[in-house]
């Protein structure tokens, strides 16, 4: 499992060394600098770690690290091996549910996953400080389960309006900002 994480990471970090995108997006009132490999690994370490995965061919990426009660976001795609740090005021109380509540509560409930196949991939993990994965969404649509109503909508908006929002700036015109 802890080989898994590792490996992801590694993916993550790879794209970051290969970026090569000079210039400063601005994009509803956010800055993403491009980011060097070193940067991020030195963010990572020691500190609990929200890692999503989403696409199809390639994927895009979104790393926040919470460092005490700073967080950190940067985000990149596999295909033009860009990466960037965000400046961007994310919802502290999505947040703070994501690192402290998130894995315990889904031990209460039943993934729910598709029936039918999609070509589309999406993967969640919260990693301690230590390393150690200690949540991991693998394309399940939700869970099922006494409380599943408010966990599935907190899921939901860590989804969609956090990550999605963040490494698909296409979609940013469709899906409410993440700083509600």
């Amino acid at each position: 499992m802890r080989q898994i994480t590792i490996s992801c990471l590694i993916a993550i970090i790879v794209t970051a060394c290969t970026a090569t995108k000079q210039t400063v997006h601005v994009s509803y009132d956010i800055k993403s600098y491009p980011v060097s490999a070193d940067s991020v690994v030195s963010c990572v370490k020691g500190n609990d770690v929200l890692c999503y995965r989403a696409g199809h061919h390639g994927y895009n990426w979104c790393v926040i690290v919470r460092a005490g009660q700073q967080y950190k976001v940067f985000h990149g795609n596999t295909n033009d091996k860009s990466s960037f740090q965000d400046s961007i005021c994310l919802n502290p109380r999505l947040l703070s549910w994501a690192f402290d509540s998130l894995p315990s509560e889904s031990r209460r409930l039943t993934p729910v996953y598709r029936k039918e196949y999609i070509s589309f991939y999406r993967q969640l993990e919260l990693i301690d400080s230590k390393g150690d994965t200690i949540y991991r969404l693998n394309d399940a649509i939700g869970y099922d389960g006494q409380g599943k109503e408010a966990f599935n909508k907190k899921l939901d908006e860590l989804l969609w309006n956090t990550f999605m929002w963040i490494t698909i700036p296409p979609l940013r015109q469709y899906i409410d900002s993440p700083r509600k």
